[in-house]
């Protein structure tokens, strides 16, 4: 079910091409009539490794909701794991060969053999 929030729901804007995410957005008003928007991003959906929140106090702007404001950030996030720990895509279909964020792993016999490490990969 969340992972459907973010595929095609209110938290489209944290989706990433070629992975799956899950989350769920959140915007509300405080006592005070202040704002504050929240997305939490769970990441990879089928066995998650990391979940990022961004929460918002007081977003300017008519359009300022979990999706619009908090989710891009935790894309945003969500992007660095990827590319720090080198997980490539589960839906390559996805996404051309120039958008993969992860560095694809050579073959080991174009490694050295003091650098090969198996890549993660998003189940």
């Amino acid at each position: 079910m969340m992972v459907s929030v973010v595929e095609s729901g209110t938290g489209k804007n944290a989706r990433i091409p070629g992975y799956r995410l899950a989350g769920k957005t959140g915007t509300a008003e405080q006592p005070n009539l202040t704002k504050v928007t929240s997305f939490v991003g769970i990441f990879p959906a089928r066995q998650p490794r990391y979940v990022t929140l961004a929460v918002i106090y007081e977003p300017s702007g008519a359009d300022a909701f979990g999706g619009t404001v908090a989710a891009p950030v935790v894309k945003s996030v969500i992007e660095e794991l990827i590319v720090m720990d080198g997980i490539s895509p589960s839906h390559r279909e996805e996404v051309g060969s120039s958008e993969i964020l992860a560095p694809v792993e050579q073959a080991p016999e174009e490694q050295a053999p003091e650098t090969q490490k198996p890549a993660a990969t998003d189940p």
